[in-house]
């Protein structure tokens, strides 16, 4: 779909069926690094997931669920400004 449709901002849960929500981000900024990631999770395990990224040079942002739409929208404002 990012092929098609070329988004600035993905937002996307960690886990997610057929692959993680990592592993999509890296392919979606593979195919458009200027694409925006923000990703929410109710995991703890998720900021291994974030440091291993970061070792691979995948900057993202993260959201600890539950989450307030209020966070989302000020996340989302940053993210898209940055």
């Amino acid at each position: 779909m990012a092929r098609n449709f070329h988004p600035d901002l993905l937002i996307t849960d960690v886990v997610i069926p057929g692959m993680t929500g990592m592993e999509a981000a890296i392919k979606v900024r593979e195919m458009l690094p200027a694409c925006k990631v923000l990703f929410f999770s109710g995991q703890a395990a998720t900021q291994n997931l974030l440091k291993t990224a970061r070792a691979r040079s995948h900057e993202f942002e993260l959201l600890a669920k539950p989450v307030h739409p209020t966070e989302i929208n000020a996340k989302m404002q940053r993210a898209m400004s940055d």
